[in-house]
């Protein structure tokens, strides 16, 4: 992520989708996350969106990119929350926010 988009990314297609896994693990750089991907959607068209999930890794983790992505002027839906299958590699980071390692997913859309 950086201060705009890589060239011809995002160039006027309507229906553009920015997929992640695992980028929102640091909540210092979710201001600048949400800033690329609001870019990104709003170059997109109408219809473009984000797909994005992750694990739950710090306190304050989730809240804070979700934030951040509003202040970005992104519409935030969190379309999931489920438990790790199991304590062995997930569990290992910790999973501060809801007692737990778990997996959280978002789709964000551009407001208006």
């Amino acid at each position: 992520w950086g201060p705009s988009p890589p060239p011809g990314l995002g160039a006027a297609r309507p229906g553009l989708l920015v997929l992640g896994a695992d980028v929102s693990y640091d909540p210092a750089s979710a201001p600048a996350l949400a800033a690329c991907v609001a870019a990104l959607l709003r170059r997109g068209g109408p219809g473009s969106a984000a797909l994005f999930a992750g694990v739950r890794r710090t306190a304050g983790g989730v809240a804070t990119f979700e934030a951040a992505a509003e202040r970005a002027g992104l519409r935030v839906r969190r379309w999931g929350v489920a438990a790790a299958a199991s304590a062995g590699r997930w569990g290992a980071w910790g999973g501060a926010e809801g007692g737990g390692a778990d997996m959280v997913g978002w789709r964000l859309r551009v407001e208006g």
